[in-house]
């Protein structure tokens, strides 16, 4: 894989764990379309990529990558 792609792949996970970090609780920001050509061409079709939103807390469900609710989202939703 050239430069370029890796630079894409690292953007787009930045943006994603910095979106997440800082709102939580916007389900815009928890899901991701599979089926999405622009989540596949800068993520998922380089190797290591689907494995990479796994590690930072999204999950496989049906069509989508949903990510997990963090203790901050549940310490709001307590207080």
């Amino acid at each position: 894989e050239d430069a370029a792609a890796l630079e894409a792949a690292c953007s787009a996970l930045l943006s994603l764990v910095r979106n997440l970090a800082q709102r939580p609780e916007e389900e815009r920001y928890r899901t991701l379309r599979t089926g999405s050509p622009a989540l596949r061409e800068r993520l998922t079709r380089h190797a290591g990529g689907l494995l990479s939103l796994e590690a930072i807390g999204f999950r496989a469900d049906q069509e989508e990558l949903r990510a997990r609710e963090g203790r901050r989202a549940e310490a709001k939703e307590e207080g």
